[in-house]
């Protein structure tokens, strides 16, 4: 579910932006992270009290570290892949 993409055709309910959060951070830095959805607007993730607004901009964060460290792992397997081709020879 992306989140940011989708919110001009679905609501975007509490539920929704905290799942996305907590599966993206975890993606991106390998370890679960509590987050509560408190009321109007503001949230508890780990030991901090953060409105929404900031909430969906760490969610655009984290969904461009997750693609960078893609691109990155990718362009490893593919070197990874071109050396040893090269050893082969």
């Amino acid at each position: 579910m992306q989140v940011l993409d989708d919110h001009r055709r679905e609501t975007l309910t509490p539920d929704t932006i905290a799942e996305s959060y907590q599966r993206l951070y975890q993606q991106v830095n390998h370890r679960p992270i509590e987050i509560y959805y408190l009321s109007n607007q503001w949230y508890r993730v780990g030991h901090e009290t953060v409105h929404r607004s900031t909430l969906l901009g760490e969610i655009t964060r984290l969904r461009q570290v997750a693609v960078r460290k893609h691109v990155q792992s990718t362009d490893k397997s593919l070197v990874k892949k071109l050396i040893d081709k090269l050893r082969g020879l």
